[in-house]
């Protein structure tokens, strides 16, 4: 069976989960990867930044210090596009914020103080 007809056994979307906290990839391994995961079938990306995601004004001690800057995630999502990849980001609720709740500022937000 060819590749091209076993795409058409999985209807709908093809989601990669690109999870960037801890070590983030380099933006140039993503604008290499973002072709290659197209060429496999991908339709878009799930991605989850945390505390890689260039937060500003109030929570701007909330990004990692190796965090990607603003012109990087342009770079990131612009690469998305033109190989045709869906970008959507994952949002953490409440009960997933542990890297916002490590901060001392918001500690009376945590469900245990630990």
């Amino acid at each position: 069976m060819t590749y091209a007809a076993s795409q058409n056994k999985f209807p709908g979307q093809k989601l990669v989960h690109l999870d960037l906290k801890g070590a983030p990839p380099l933006v140039s391994y993503l604008e290499r990867l973002f072709p290659l995961l197209k060429q496999i079938g991908a339709t878009g990306l799930l991605i989850e930044y945390e505390d890689m995601f260039p937060y500003y004004d109030t929570l701007s001690n909330v990004p990692a210090l190796n965090a990607y800057n603003t012109s990087q995630i342009s770079n990131i999502l612009h690469y998305a596009e033109i190989n045709g990849l869906k970008v959507i980001p994952l949002i953490q609720t409440f009960g997933h914020l542990e890297f916002v709740l490590k901060l001392e500022q918001y500690r009376e937000l945590r469900e245990i103080d630990s």
